[in-house]
């Protein structure tokens, strides 16, 4: 997993209560920031996941230990 080691900006599941109107200004916004800030989103939404350079998470294994899995989009 790289890392930027500037500034970022951390939002957590801000976009669960954008409407379908004002969703593309959010995407717009975000496309403008994410070129000059490091953006981590907590999402539940496919459409901000669709937007996104890479997507990582996490998850359990048999054995119960979580596994942190990246995909670069």
């Amino acid at each position: 997993m790289n890392t930027l080691y500037k500034s970022f900006f951390l939002f957590d599941e801000i976009d669960l209560s954008i409407d379908d109107v004002n969703y593309p200004v959010f995407i717009d916004m975000l496309n403008h920031v994410k070129n000059e800030k490091q953006c981590i989103f907590v999402t539940r939404k496919k459409e901000t996941c669709k937007e996104s350079d890479t997507m990582i998470g996490v998850t359990a294994e048999n054995d119960g230990l979580p596994k942190i899995i990246e995909v670069k989009m």
